[in-house]
């Protein structure tokens, strides 16, 4: 199912036009070098263009001044007519708002047509239309391994395997056609791994991440839950999310492979997905002296004559577990 990119206005955050996300709409003729982002761009135009003039021909001539007054920020009359020509990105907000004058069958057009968002400042960015596995595979690894910063859009993800780091950037890069590399830290500390790390800052990936998969921004351990999408996903959808789950957070136990969380709603949530895979698995909880927290664990037993076809199977947990390639 196509994601609904209207649902990315955040009404706690955006409290000023320049904070609001855009469609991109502007239209060839007011660009010097057209591309494939200026013609879908003419699309949607032409879709509110022909929403306007229904509407006026249906006795409504006024309805655009009753729509920049049912905005939640004061919008001039002449940025609305550079909306209608093309020379300003419409707001998400904005096109959400028509659902006001029954223009239901126009607003789903319209969200079918979005695929570059905007900001006031930034440039285009092309977002994935819908969940794939490489999709998936981000948002398990980001859940489980990663950070959506709370005071700004910036989202890092790190990791002391270079093979994981290497496979999660051409996974990046591939979702959002960009072009993002890792860095390495040296801990100087005794016993300190390298660390491998890729930090960004994007308001439309951190807004797709939040408000389309509900992973929230700063501490989230105790929080995370598998997203909806992936739930009700395909069996490759999930078995895509199990393989970001067990890069990052995976590991061996005892005889076999398992996990363990500050989540109790994860950890039954992976449980089922794997019971799904005909997979036993055991759960246990403990509390962790130290850190006087409750912990959430799964384990399951791996051989190579049951369900699991398993491409490679690492003698310690400090490798990826290779767990569910071939299933």
């Amino acid at each position: 199912m196509r994601f609904d990119f209207l649902e990315l206005h955040d009404p706690l955050e955006d409290n000023t036009l320049l904070t609001w996300l855009r469609a991109y709409t502007i239209i060839p003729k007011h660009v010097e070098s057209p591309s494939e982002k200026n013609q879908k761009a003419l699309e949607i135009i032409r879709v509110l263009r022909e929403i306007d003039s229904r509407l006026a021909s249906k006795g409504h001539p006024s309805w655009r001044t009753e729509w920049i007054k049912l905005m939640p920020c004061k919008v001039s009359k002449s940025a609305l007519k550079d909306w209608f020509m093309g020379r300003a990105s419409v707001p998400l907000i904005a096109i959400k708002i028509l659902n006001h004058f029954g223009n239901k069958q126009e607003i789903d057009l319209l969200n079918n047509k979005i695929e570059f968002i905007s900001s006031s400042r930034g440039k285009p960015f092309r977002l994935p239309v819908v969940l794939d596995e490489n999709l998936a595979y981000l948002v398990a690894a980001i859940l489980c391994d990663g950070h959506l910063y709370k005071d700004s859009f910036r989202v890092s993800f790190e990791i002391t395997n270079e093979e994981i780091i290497k496979k999660f950037q051409a996974k990046l890069n591939t979702v959002f056609s960009m072009n993002y590399t890792y860095s390495i830290r040296i801990d100087k500390r005794k016993n300190r791994k390298k660390l491998f790390k890729i930090m960004f800052k994007s308001k439309p990936i951190v807004r797709l991440l939040t408000r389309l998969f509900n992973i929230p921004r700063g501490k989230k351990s105790h929080l995370i839950e598998v997203p909806e999408q992936v739930l009700c996903g395909s069996p490759e959808i999930k078995k895509a999310f199990l393989e970001g789950v067990f890069d990052t957070d995976g590991g061996h136990r005892g005889r076999g492979l398992g996990l363990s969380t500050a989540s109790p709603v994860f950890r039954n949530q992976i449980a089922i997905m794997l019971e799904e895979l005909n997979l036993k698995v055991s759960r246990d909880e403990w509390v962790n002296r130290k850190y006087n927290k409750k912990y959430y664990g799964l384990y399951f037993r791996k051989k190579a004559s049951e369900t699991l076809s398993c491409a490679r199977v690492p003698k310690r947990p400090k490798g990826p577990d290779h767990i569910f390639y071939n299933l």
